[in-house]
């Protein structure tokens, strides 16, 4: 049995004490499995020392209603310029409320937010030009200095039939480079984006769920953006028996792509079998689209996301169960995907959902702790920015927030919060509060965005 070690972090008298990091032998709760004991290892219970490194946290209603009503802002993605010199938000505002009653649909709002480095604001801009309304935006930065978003052309209160997907190249001033669609088929009548990257000649690649013209299979699909053009260099759809999707997208210093995942049952590919089962890891080819390797995750884990360093360490974050419960961390091997350790922390509701990697090769990871109703669904907490080792030791954890900061939702891919880092190692968070942090006022209680920064330690 694992025990439940805390430790304390002195971060005010709200905030509660972050728990464990163990090895992973048999989980409570969950029965033992031998695909989960960790290989090589014996199981060990190790704390994560307190940090106290936040530098600053900004906030802003960023995104306006052509309609005038009142939006909830919601973050998607961070972004780090190719500079280094300036952190972007790139989000959504949702009107509130909702329409009802076959009230006439509102078009959401795509929008970035940047600041420089010292936290002063550089510019918020209002994005998509009508072709990225979509309820699943979301965007990366590319190594030329521009943005790239991906979403359906849809509109809240409304739910049309067929969904292609659209992708957009803009500058950091809003200014449209490209528009780019990946059509519906007789086949396949929705591609929904679920995550985006891009490699360091600029081209996107964007991964996400598919329906079948029957809207009854569901699967997941891969598509590849030339960066000077939005040409479709290739695409793969790889139908399922029920629903499957993409929960993060990363690329390796050598192009290749690492795809992380949830479903509950296996599927094939039209040119590549997988063999994910309740959650998958995939190595794919950037050039041709066509899988290396894929492997399962340990039953009852969740993969989330996924990043790999320079040197080819892989990491991922994830979590026990069907519901959000105990936080977990891997490595894997980028050469088959067999994990090289496997992690869990925390006593409950302690959920990572974002990793990168800092200049040294760690790992640094975000995510939420329970706390306060959010107004959207509920589910709002404290936040939490963790770096571990390339081996899986701990090396520090802070916890931040005023309890109103929305944590993942199952229902989210990539789910918040986000996190970047700097060639200095200097980490910068973005996510949703609808609380205030000190020095900002928000008397409506809505969603507005907010990026902190953390020195590198």
């Amino acid at each position: 049995m694992i025990s439940t070690n805390l430790v304390a972090l002195p971060m005010g008298n709200h905030k509660k004490a972050l728990g464990l990091l163990a090895f992973i032998g048999c989980c409570a709760g969950l029965g033992c499995n031998s695909s989960v004991s960790s290989p090589g290892a014996s199981l060990r219970t190790v704390t994560f020392p307190s940090a106290s490194s936040q530098q600053w946290v900004k906030q802003s209603s960023v995104g306006t209603s052509p309609s005038g009503t009142a939006v909830n802002d919601f973050t998607t993605n961070i972004s780090l310029s190719s500079q280094g010199n300036n952190i972007t938000a790139l989000g959504r505002a949702v009107p509130n409320p909702l329409p009802q009653n076959g009230a006439p649909p509102i078009p959401e709002q795509e929008f970035l937010a940047s600041y420089d480095t010292s936290g002063n604001p550089v510019n918020s801009v209002p994005l998509g030009q009508g072709n990225l309304a979509g309820i699943t935006a979301l965007a990366t930065g590319t190594p030329d200095g521009n943005y790239a978003a991906a979403a359906n052309p849809s509109t809240v209160g409304n739910s049309p039939t067929l969904l292609p997907l659209n992708v957009e190249k803009f500058s950091s001033t809003g200014a449209v480079i490209w528009t780019a669609t990946l059509p519906t088929t007789s086949q396949f009548n929705e591609f929904r984006p679920n995550a985006i990257t891009a490699n360091g000649s600029g081209d996107i690649y964007v991964a996400g769920s598919v329906t079948t013209s029957s809207g009854e299979l569901w699967g997941i699909f891969f598509a590849k953006f030339g960066g000077n053009s939005g040409t479709v260099v290739w695409q793969d759809e790889y139908p399922s028996n029920t629903q499957r999707t993409v929960n993060n997208i990363t690329i390796d210093a050598n192009g290749n792509l690492y795809v992380v995942g949830t479903g509950s049952s296996n599927f094939a590919s039209q040119t590549t079998p997988f063999n994910g089962t309740s959650s998958f890891l995939a190595k794919v080819d950037s050039t041709t689209g066509k899988t290396i390797w894929s492997v399962s995750a340990p039953s009852g884990i969740s993969f989330l996301g996924a990043a790999v360093n320079s040197a080819g360490n892989g990491y991922i974050v994830g979590k026990f169960g069907t519901k959000q419960q105990i936080g977990y961390l891997a490595g894997f091997s980028t050469q088959s995907g067999a994990l090289t350790w496997q992690e869990q922390f925390g006593d409950d509701l302690l959920l990572p959902t974002n990793v990168s990697v800092d200049a040294s090769g760690d790992a640094v990871f975000v995510g939420g702790v329970p706390g306060a109703g959010f107004v959207t669904n509920g589910a709002a907490s404290d936040l939490f920015v963790a770096k571990i080792d390339t081996t899986g030791q701990p090396v520090w954890m802070q916890e931040f927030g005023v309890g109103q900061e929305e944590r993942a939702s199952d229902s989210v891919a990539p789910p918040s919060p986000y996190v970047v880092t700097d060639a200095q190692s200097n980490i910068y968070v973005a996510g949703i509060t609808s609380g205030a942090f000190p020095g900002f006022q928000n008397p409506s209680g809505l969603g507005e965005v907010f990026v902190a920064k953390f020195a590198a330690q």
